[in-house]
């Protein structure tokens, strides 16, 4: 018969197999079979790490009898304190039910926001800026709200940005007189375009306003300067030379209210005139021929416009050619063309030295120069 010895020393026999096939546990002289032998035999009280298998089960045993004391010594104090139990329940209870109270409230105050939100938007009426007869007569306006991102609010965005556009395109396509007659009886119209005109522009790589204050800057500074269209009069505040600015509406006291065709300057007083974009309207030739009068001779005429505005529509017509011809007949010469940049161009012109009289607005043929369309955002 084949020896074995157990990993613990002790001397084992194959168990022989009996005629049912069963294995018969040998058993020594002491009477325990190997299996017995290998239990470790603890005292009461003492931990039992390892199992007859050999396995580590010290660690479980440990948490279950921990759970199990913990358990025990809450019903000893729950029989000694039986109010203390009661207690602790209530406190339970109260705190859960003071939580779900403030989700409620939170609930409450979004829903009463956001119906409020979507009854100021019913109030909109999206016929409002529309014009109802010739000229830019607008009925009413809507407020611009900033975006914050929610839905309702990207709403009203888009409200005022298409009130803006329709603002934008009308001022290209009437005249001077119309335009200063609807702005002065609805000066908010002109604070509303302005806002939308900076909400359209800000990404620009450069501002055109800042390419005339570089321009300036190396300038006399006792020149004056006309700023025609002057919007919210910016050029003044960064150049150090004198600046009479004019637009439709007059939102400070240094800004004069006019048409940009028949400003109060007197003749041959200014230094230099400037149109930053504001070439606006069907007859701005007119602007051009009255900058031509308040100028000195050999004064400077700085002009910014959009680019897709002198865009060829067709081989047979060159916009920017017509235009500067134009401007010849009224009696300026080129100094300067810039278009190095992406959004607009700009012009550089000298008012003649020769006194001959300039002829009318309506015997000069101008170019039909496209409205300036800016796109959704």
């Amino acid at each position: 018969m084949a020896k074995e010895f157990s990993s613990t020393g002790f001397l084992r026999k194959k168990a022989k197999k009996t005629k049912g096939g069963a294995k018969k546990k040998l058993q020594d002289d002491s009477g325990k079979t190997p299996d017995q032998k290998l239990k470790k035999v603890r005292k009461e009280g003492e931990e039992c790490t390892f199992s007859a298998q050999g396995k580590n089960l010290g660690r479980r045993r440990r948490a279950a009898e921990k759970r199990q004391r913990e358990k025990e010594v809450k019903e000893q104090a729950r029989l000694l304190n039986p109010e203390s139990e009661s207690v602790e329940t209530t406190k339970v209870g109260k705190d859960k039910k003071d939580k779900e109270n403030k989700k409620d409230k939170k609930k409450k105050k979004g829903k009463e926001k956001k119906s409020e939100e979507a009854g100021q938007v019913e109030k909109a009426d999206l016929t409002h800026g529309v014009p109802k007869g010739p000229g830019l007569e607008v009925t009413k306006s809507i407020k611009k709200s900033p975006a914050k991102g929610g839905v309702l609010d990207k709403l009203k965005s888009h409200l005022s940005g298409g009130h803006f556009r329709f603002l934008n395109e009308s001022l290209y396509t009437t005249t001077g007189d119309a335009a200063f007659s609807t702005f002065s009886s609805q000066p908010e119209l002109f604070d509303q375009y302005h806002a939308g005109f900076r909400e359209q522009t800000v990404k620009w790589p450069a501002q055109p306003i800042h390419v005339c204050r570089d321009w300036l800057s190396k300038k006399p500074k006792d020149w004056k300067v006309a700023d025609f269209g002057c919007g919210d009069a910016q050029l003044a505040k960064e150049v150090k030379q004198k600046v009479m600015s004019l637009d439709l509406v007059a939102r400070t006291p240094d800004v004069i209210a006019c048409n940009m065709a028949h400003t109060p300057l007197e003749d041959t007083s200014m230094n230099a005139v400037v149109f930053c974009l504001a070439l606006m309207g069907t007859d701005y030739g007119s602007f051009l021929v009255e900058a031509h009068r308040v100028l000195l001779p050999m004064g400077a005429l700085w002009i910014a416009e959009v680019r897709s505005r002198l865009e060829k529509e067709n081989k047979d017509v060159d916009v920017t050619k017509d235009f500067l011809a134009a401007l010849k007949r009224v009696g300026f010469e080129m100094v300067r063309q810039d278009s190095s940049n992406k959004m607009f161009v700009v012009f550089e012109l000298k008012k003649s030295a020769d006194k001959k009289p300039v002829p009318t607005p309506a015997t000069i043929v101008w170019p039909d120069l496209k409205a300036c369309v800016y796109k959704k955002r």
